[in-house]
């Protein structure tokens, strides 16, 4: 039967009474994030979520979204192992074969109670610069180191995300890969975090010697942070304490083998070169950390740390996902992934309950974009440092975090297109800044950078530029247009010759006065006399002389004479208007504007204009 995808999980543990069968998990509640969407944690098998129950305690439930062999009774050994050797280190946990419904079918989760702490990530960010406390954190795990050894227990995948910092010491977490006595070697099913692990390991090498080399990587760290604390704002991240896959794989290219042969201590310096050996020689050579920190059981064969060349092919822990072509992505929904791309737009967005969430867009384009979501403590972290609308547009940056799914293509729609990989981001140590050398070479498009290069800002335009340059051009729009018909609207307001004169003849009719020329009729005052209007000339009989207008001796036509009616009172209207004349553009004499003439289409261009750029701005600002 497959397994559920981390989607049909979130959806499930949203109602606990129906998901669970166990009954103190189903009067609990999920922990959700800004959105008001279940927080799940991702690792190599399972999503982990955090349940909140009545007794006022939490519990961690992991549900596994890819099949592992044998896995109930691989847990059933890690569970008996664990009673017996009674190690504070380790949490109590419950695996339940049928203890999650998903659709109404039954799956497997294990039942873990909540360490309270940080992870190693974070905790070693807040401290790298305090040598009491890296101290502290050093013996923890010398203690932690020889417990597991004398009680034949390995963890198998020592990292940041599987240790917990507590006030008291560590706690470990994620047993999926344990070994415990009684299990048969050679048969793992996975081979850890590769910035802790030897480069030769595979899963033939399951058994109890499998975490001395992260043992060692951690306490050499530590050794060289106490002396030179610089070292982390250089090499470190959320994903490693110093080293990295490649500075195992060849030491003599590493940058970093290079600086701990400057550092000021000798017993340092020499165990980082033992270091090297052991990362030269075979998996089988690795000795245990009380023997390394002796000089003792060191291989014999030496890796020569010289000045670094073009250097080799980028080894990321987690596959690299490039996100301006995450279709081609060689990870599947549910795993942890490394996200390469820049960033073009931030977005802070606030719930109703009062929670904040930072959310950036990686890629070339928007439709096709990365959608990666942090919350608090990564908008915490951004804030302090600068404005996220100011400061990360336009950055070149690696995430890491699980990879979930969007909406398909043919649910987008086109105003508001959203991206259809999501990254969900739970601490602030899985973004880092990285120059464009450096993302071209961890997406294989590029050889290695230089040591000491400076984070260069991309070149291309930030979505806050874009946006300006589409406002100032909707400004100009719409005063061209404003501009446009105020001209048409004046133009329109000018009366004419012809407009002027019918005025006066109705004037007449009614009886308000005598009528006059346009010109005398607007510039004397209204006691003025008017002058009496010409007698026009006799016609002779049988004859229609062409009118005066159409032969162009006069601009305006004369008025019709009609004999005034013998009960007529008052005065006699002279004439009334003929019919409108011919307009120009139709064959006629008149040189009045036109209706759609050049002014009312440059007003129809400059308003469409207007509103196809109003458009783009807002779709913009919907993304």
């Amino acid at each position: 039967m497959p397994l559920p995808t981390p989607d049909q999980y979130n959806e499930a543990v949203q109602a606990p009474r129906l998901a669970f069968t166990d009954s103190l998990l189903q009067k609990g509640e999920v922990e959700r994030n800004a959105l008001g969407l279940p927080l799940a944690l991702g690792g190599s098998f399972a999503i982990t979520y955090r349940i909140h129950c009545k007794n006022k305690k939490s519990y961690a439930v992991r549900c596994f979204h890819k099949s592992t062999a044998d896995l109930d009774a691989r847990y059933d050994q890690i569970h008996r192992a664990l009673g017996k050797a009674r190690l504070s280190y380790f949490v109590e946990f419950e695996y339940q074969h049928q203890g999650m419904r998903v659709r109404g079918a039954a799956y497997p989760i294990v039942k873990m109670e909540w360490a309270e702490g940080e992870t190693l990530g974070p905790a070693l960010e807040n401290s790298y610069e305090d040598k009491k406390r890296l101290g502290a954190l050093q013996r923890h795990f010398e203690d932690l180191e020889e417990a597991l050894r004398k009680a034949g227990l390995a963890h198998g995948d020592l990292q940041n995300g599987n240790v917990i910092v507590e006030r008291s010491g560590l706690r470990l977490v994620d047993y999926d890969g344990m070994f415990v006595p009684g299990m048969a070697r050679g048969n793992g099913v996975e081979i850890g975090h590769k910035h802790f692990q030897h480069p030769g390991r595979t899963a033939k090498h399951f058994g109890p010697e499998m975490d001395r080399f992260s043992f060692i990587v951690l306490d050499l760290s530590f050794d060289a942070l106490r002396l030179e604390p610089e070292l982390y704002e250089k090499f470190g991240s959320g994903e490693n304490l110093l080293f990295t896959a490649n500075d195992f794989m060849e030491p003599e290219y590493s940058t970093l083998f290079q600086a701990l042969a400057r550092l000021p201590d000798e017993g340092v310096r020499t165990r980082a070169e033992n270091f090297a050996r052991i990362c030269a020689a075979p998996i089988e050579e690795v000795p245990t950390l009380k023997d390394f920190r002796s000089g003792l059981a060191i291989p014999s064969k030496r890796a020569a740390v010289s000045r670094p060349a073009a250097g080799p092919v980028y080894i990321g822990a987690f596959p690299v996902v490039d996100a301006a072509d995450w279709e081609r992505t060689p990870a599947d929904e549910g795993d942890r992934v490394e996200i390469v791309g820049q960033v073009l737009d931030v977005k802070v967005r606030s719930s109703k309950k009062g929670t904040t969430s930072l959310a950036l867009l990686l890629g070339d384009r928007f439709e096709d974009a990365v959608r990666v979501e942090m919350w608090e403590e990564a908008l915490r972290r951004f804030a302090a440092e600068s404005d996220p609308d100011q400061a990360w547009e336009g950055r070149w940056v690696s995430i890491t975090g699980l990879m979930g799914s969007g909406p398909s293509r043919k649910r987008r729609r086109w105003r508001l297109r959203d991206p259809n990989l999501a990254i969900a981001v739970d601490d602030p140590t899985q973004v880092t800044e990285i120059g464009r050398d450096e993302a071209r070479w961890r997406l294989g498009r590029g050889p290695k950078p230089a040591p000491g290069t400076k984070k260069r800002r991309g070149n291309k335009a930030s979505n806050r530029q874009v946006l300006d340059t589409l406002k100032k051009g909707l400004e100009a729009a719409r005063a061209a247009a404003a501009m446009a018909a105020a001209a048409a609207s004046a133009a329109s307001r000018v009366p004419s010759a012809t407009k002027m004169k019918n005025k006066a003849l109705l004037q007449r009719m009614k009886g308000t006065g005598p009528a006059t020329p346009a010109a005398s009729a607007s510039a004397s005052s209204p006691s003025a006399p008017a002058p009496a209007p010409a007698t026009p000339p006799a016609i002779p009989a049988g004859t229609t002389p062409a009118p005066a207008w159409i032969a162009g001796a006069n601009p305006a036509p004369p008025a019709q004479v009609l004999p005034a009616p013998a009960r007529t009172a008052g005065p006699t209207p002279a004439a009334l208007a003929p019919p409108s004349p011919t307009p120009s553009w139709m064959g006629g004499g008149t040189s009045s504007p036109p209706r759609w003439g050049r002014r009312y289409w440059i007003t129809v261009g400059a308003t469409l204009l207007g509103l196809l750029l109003l458009g783009i701005v807002l779709r913009a600002i919907v993304r």
